[in-house]
């Protein structure tokens, strides 16, 4: 576990649970570091949300060290968020907005926290419409976005292995989604997916449409999933599943979410997503989850806090988080395989795809 020696997810445990002499424990701990909790926080995004989360009462707890440092994270966050707000608001004005889908960053933090300011987004996600992808991408480029996603295939068959286009413009990137992810045994319905949106308001007089609750916590653990087989799994992620479910666990039904996950064939990921999160951030209960997982060993492929912290440690392209994943697929390893083998051309131009297929 040499890539956190700090062991930061200590640390954000107790503070997603609200303990502030816990989290002051473990930076006082005998392996805790300054540098180390500095780089813990950076690398995983999370200087938004520690001072949205630990507030005036749990700040106070915090050395005098870790506060300067959140201060001086937050100018750098503020002037970020600024200016892709106004990208967005751009996108929105240059582009058929109704046939446009916002998945993450602003839409997320509004929705989860009820502020932009507790969530720190680097880029924007958007889904096209169905059958509006292509119509969309010109609109973008029109406005004065270059397109960074290279391929040698024909267009057509990008989306048997993409799921998204990233543009770029005034050095801010944005992800033009065609699917939600692309992997060959996936089955999601992308039309009813549209059907069940939502419309919020954003800061700025700003009108999207978003992902339902359903669909914003699926959208969050494929993210998990998917970024844990690159061994990228960011705590921000978990951080933002936690507070998701936190909402789905007092409301709403988890059998009811893992029957619909079964003919989209992610029941299976969906349980080792949130056994992840059970595992990594497990002062807060979720009682009504652990029963449904409970219900669920067979599809488990994560039985304990140290393979969990492994998974999350591991160096990006880890063979070992690819085999974890194969080991969570709901198809053939096999062909799994061979998609990836494929795909490579589709994702990176020639020259990358080569080195990374070679130095893996």
């Amino acid at each position: 576990m040499s890539r956190d020696p700090f062991c930061g997810y200590t640390f954000l445990d107790a503070v997603v649970a609200g303990d502030w002499l816990a989290a002051r424990a473990s930076i006082q701990s005998a392996t805790a570091k300054e540098g180390g909790l500095q780089s813990f926080v950076a690398r995983h995004g999370l200087s938004c949300y520690l001072r949205w989360r630990l507030g005036a009462e749990g700040f106070t707890e915090l050395p005098g060290w870790l506060r300067l440092q959140l201060w001086a994270f937050q100018a750098q966050d503020d002037e970020l968020r600024d200016r892709l707000m106004v990208q967005l608001a751009h996108v929105y004005a240059s582009c058929d907005d109704t046939r446009l889908l916002l998945m993450k960053g602003p839409a997320l933090a509004q929705r989860l926290y009820g502020t932009l300011a507790a969530r720190r987004f680097v880029d924007l996600d958007l889904m096209a419409a169905p059958g509006a992808f292509e119509a969309l991408r010109q609109q973008l480029l029109a406005a004065g976005y270059t397109e960074q996603t290279q391929a040698l295939y024909p267009r057509g068959w990008l989306r048997r292995f993409i799921h998204a286009h990233t543009l770029v413009r005034d050095g801010l990137e944005l992800d033009l989604h065609i699917a939600l992810r692309v992997r060959p045994a996936y089955r999601l319905d992308h039309d009813a997916l549209w059907q069940r949106r939502l419309r919020v308001a954003l800061p700025g007089d700003l009108e999207v449409c978003v992902p339902c609750d359903e669909d914003s916590l699926l959208i969050l653990i494929l993210s998990v999933v998917h970024d844990l087989e690159l061994g990228k799994l960011r705590a921000k992620t978990l951080v933002d599943l936690h507070t998701a479910c936190e909402h789905w666990e007092s409301t709403e039904d988890w059998e009811s979410f893992f029957t619909h996950r079964r003919p989209e064939r992610l029941e299976g990921l969906a349980v080792n997503a949130l056994l992840m999160l059970q595992l990594v951030l497990p002062s807060v209960p979720r009682p009504r989850l652990a029963k449904a997982l409970a219900a669920r060993t067979e599809l488990a492929e994560i039985s304990s806090r140290e393979q969990a912290l492994e998974l999350l440690l591991a160096a990006p392209y880890s063979t070992a988080n690819r085999s974890w994943f194969m080991d969570c697929y709901p198809g053939s390893r096999l062909g799994y395989l061979a998609w990836l083998a494929l795909g490579q051309p589709a994702k990176q131009n020639l020259a990358f795809a080569l080195g990374q297929t070679f130095s893996r």
